[in-house]
């Protein structure tokens, strides 16, 4: 449409052909690396990438995808989370990164001297936060509601920071 936006499923050949014809009037979706909104398959979940939208496509799409998410979270049944132009859908009774954080600390504690770490960037990395309270949790970008004890302004810092690290616990290393 002329003042509007065409919505295209990008896995169908036929149709991603028309991106082209309409060029800044569609958003594509689908499974492809190239969609503008790319749907990804987590196995117990899906997520919905949007961060290669404009802006004002992306409060547009932000506005619809709440519309229609609304109601399933309501429910009780499905988790909808929306943080970093992403929006995570799973069961409500899903397994969060927590819960997998606690089972691993439980492992490490046949191991003496094991200290847990764990690095996130998003909301859905706070259940982990809060699990290991024991550990050391760092937040990629700085949060005032975050769980976590320590935060990394960039992913550029955290890559620093395991990297120093690598060099310091390398086995036959002298410290």
């Amino acid at each position: 449409p002329e003042d509007g936006l065409a919505v295209i499923n990008a896995d169908d050949p036929w149709l991603a052909a028309l991106e082209t014809r309409l060029g800044e009037r569609a958003v594509t979706y689908g499974t492809g690396t190239n969609c503008r909104v790319r749907i990804e398959d987590k196995g117990m979940s899906f997520a919905l990438h949007y961060r290669r939208l404009s802006t004002r496509d992306a409060d547009a799409f932000v506005r619809e995808a709440d519309a229609v998410l609304a109601p399933l979270a309501k429910t009780g049944n499905i988790r909808v989370i929306n943080d970093l132009s992403t929006y995570d859908l799973m069961p409500h009774s899903a397994r969060t990164k927590g819960h997998c954080a606690e089972e691993m600390v439980d492992a490490l504690r046949r191991t003496p001297r094991a200290l847990p770490l764990y690095i996130g960037d998003g909301l859905t990395d706070e259940d982990a936060f809060r699990a290991l309270r024991r550990g050391v949790t760092i937040r990629v970008g700085n949060s005032r509601t975050s769980e976590a004890q320590y935060y990394f302004k960039s992913r550029g810092s955290v890559d620093n920071f395991l990297r120093s690290l690598s060099r310091r616990t390398t086995p036959g290393s002298s410290k």
